[in-house]
This record gives structure tokens, C-alpha cells and sequence, in this order.
């Protein structure tokens, strides 16, 4: 710790009195090559500082790409659509043959399939799809 202290309160002061630092924009242009070189690395840190601080800035103002949610299931057909047929007599709807549940997070109807995947597919490449529950 002792090496890191003396670093920061005596070598890197005394190194950043020292530099060559001119009074105007004008005077860069009278440094000479060894001056440029002990301004270099300041110069490089300054810089990479300004490009991640607008790569922050633009993270933030501009919207995130669209992205995949399923990553695993089914990825070489085109939609991921799986049905099942139960035993019930889907007492609370008797009129009803069939159940379409949302597996994409999207519907506006949710736990109802709102066929929401559809733009999420096109949009990001994806193949997601509904749980079909069919009357048996």
C-alpha cells in the first residue's frame, strides 16, 4: 500500500506539474516530439474517457436491438407451437374447444394468447408461439 500511496501523493503530482502543457490551442502546435510523447498517454486517456461517455450517452437515448427470447426450444422450426388434449369438460366454458395460452410474455390479454408473438417474430428473427390446450 505504501508503493500506491507514494504514487498517488508525490511521483504522480510532481510527473503532472511537469508536463508540457501550453496556455492556448495555439501553443500545441509549438510543442516538440518529446514534449507530445509525456502528453500522449493524458491525451489517450482523455480521449477513450470522451468515447465512453458518449457510448453511455447513446446507450441511454437509443433504443436496445431487439432480441430473441426463446434460445433453446425448437430453434429450427419456424414457430414454436405445442398442443395437448385433456380430460375435462372445460366446466367454466363448456362452449369452448380449445385454450390458447401465451408463452411469449407479450399479450395484452395475458394469460390468453393475443397472437402478440407474431410482431416479436418478425421483428427479432425468433419463433415463438402459443400453448394450444385442445377439448379431448
Amino acid at each position: 500500500m505504501d508503493v500506491i500511496k507514494q504514487f498517488f501523493t508525490k511521483e504522480l503530482p510532481t510527473h503532472l506539474q511537469n508536463l508540457p502543457i501550453p496556455e492556448s490551442l495555439e501553443g500545441f502546435s509549438k510543442l516538440s516530439q518529446d514534449e507530445w510523447k509525456s502528453l500522449a498517454p493524458f491525451l489517450m486517456c482523455g480521449f477513450l474517457f470522451f468515447l465512453y461517455s458518449v457510448r453511455i450517452f447513446l446507450s441511454v437515448i437509443t433504443p436496445s436491438p431487439k432480441r430473441r427470447i426463446n434460445k433453446s426450444v425448437k430453434l429450427h422450426e419456424s414457430k414454436v407451437v405445442d398442443s395437448c388434449s385433456i380430460d375435462t369438460d372445460f366446466t367454466k366454458a363448456p362452449d369452448v374447444e380449445k385454450l390458447v395460452f401465451c408463452r411469449c410474455w407479450k399479450s395484452s390479454k395475458w394469460p390468453m394468447c393475443d397472437g402478440s408473438h407474431v410482431k416479436h417474430n418478425k421483428e427479432t428473427g425468433d419463433n415463438l408461439g402459443p400453448l394450444i390446450v385442445k377439448k379431448a
